[in-house]
């Protein structure tokens, strides 16, 4: 465990006021404490955003900043999209129940127009756009609109079961399609068929996994850019399976793919696959996984890789050593992440 635990100066903001009377146990919506010092060691301007049950943290580690939101409890006990945008989180649950929009430092407000509607949101081509479902001449779609809820375009979906498709994010502001008709890359230019189905995704690589017969395949390193993805290396050793949910992400200098396996006794293990030699290396976690949608994010440096691990913690793992490590302070019980990049 990493040491400097101590909180050396919290500052609480309170973020709303109640008139009358006060709460003397009221807990203010918004919280900020400072750890003085930097966390992992990291310089840039990046930051880590974490979702809960109760709240959303915005973690600085050069600043070495905790920014904790106190959210309302979601009435839903489905997936929930975690999207984070300029300046902003969006969390909304699949259901048709109320989801929330965290403008930075203040406390959450409720969302409206097509945000506010059921169904996944995954990010968009644009830091400020998302992919929400909809109709387009009466048949189903995605759309893609502005955070704030303007409307930018419409894809239609394939017609043969749309209920059944699973979405999910290519890595690089497109949507993956998957169901029983084959998999589809949604993405401003139209609908897309691909004959490899990814088992990890970036923004400029993808892991699949291609096959000469039922018994003999291998893991391919795939160039997903201009139009038709590419196949631009084969790996060694055995493949991943295809069937992987959720599908891994690969490391922004496209040199690793983090991806979760199942193991022995139905142990659920973490593995990091080298996507020049083919190596496959498995991460020494201290706690059990929590492999769903979002609990696994790449540092913008590479650096790092951050994993949601139970209960509800988050760690961090360093992808030269294959070690996870705590960061050494307090935070919430967490279910998913996600990475800001710094301002340019």
């Amino acid at each position: 465990m990493l040491a400097g635990a101590v909180l050396l100066a919290a500052v609480t903001i309170l973020a709303s006021s109640h008139r009358g009377h006060p709460r003397a146990a009221a807990r203010p919506a918004v919280t900020v404490t400072s750890v003085g010092h930097r966390l992992l060691g990291v310089t840039g301007g990046w930051e880590l955003f974490g979702r809960g049950p109760e709240s959303v943290v915005a973690i600085r580690f050069a600043a070495g900043r905790i920014t904790r939101t106190t959210i309302p409890p979601l009435d839903s006990g489905g997936p929930v999209s975690f999207l984070v945008g300029p300046g902003e989180v969006i969390i909304r649950p699949i259901d048709f129940v109320p989801g929330y929009r965290v403008v930075d430092g203040q406390p959450p407000t409720g969302l409206s127009g097509p945000l506010g509607h059921g169904g996944p949101l995954i990010g968009g081509p644009d830091p400020g756009q998302a992919w929400v479902t909809g109709t387009s001449l009466g048949h189903p779609a995605l759309r893609l609109v502005s955070l704030a809820g303007w409307p930018v375009l419409s894809v239609p979906l394939p017609r043969t079961g749309p209920e059944v498709l699973t979405a999910t994010s290519d890595g690089n502001g497109n949507v993956l399609l998957t169901g029983p008709t084959g998999t589809y890359v949604a993405e401003t230019g139209g609908l897309r068929r691909l004959s490899l189905q990814p088992t990890a995704v970036g923004p400029h690589r993808w892991l699949a996994m291609s096959c000469r017969h039922r018994r003999h395949c291998r893991n391919v390193v795939v160039d997903p850019s201009g139009g038709t993805p590419r196949i631009v290396r084969t790996l060694p050793g055995p493949a991943v399976p295809a069937k992987i949910w959720p599908p891994g992400v690969i490391a922004p200098d496209g040199s690793a793919a983090a991806v979760f396996l199942l193991g022995g006794m139905s142990r659920i293990s973490l593995h990091l696959i080298n996507l020049r030699t083919g190596a496959d290396h498995p991460v020494d976690m201290p706690a059990d996984l929590m492999p769903a949608e979002q609990t696994l994010a790449w540092s913008p440096d590479g650096r790092w890789l951050f994993a949601v691990a139970g209960p509800g913690q988050l760690l961090a793992i360093n992808p030269r050593t294959f070690q996870a490590v705590h960061l050494g302070v307090s935070l919430p019980y967490l279910t998913q992440i996600a990475v800001r990049p710094a301002p340019r």
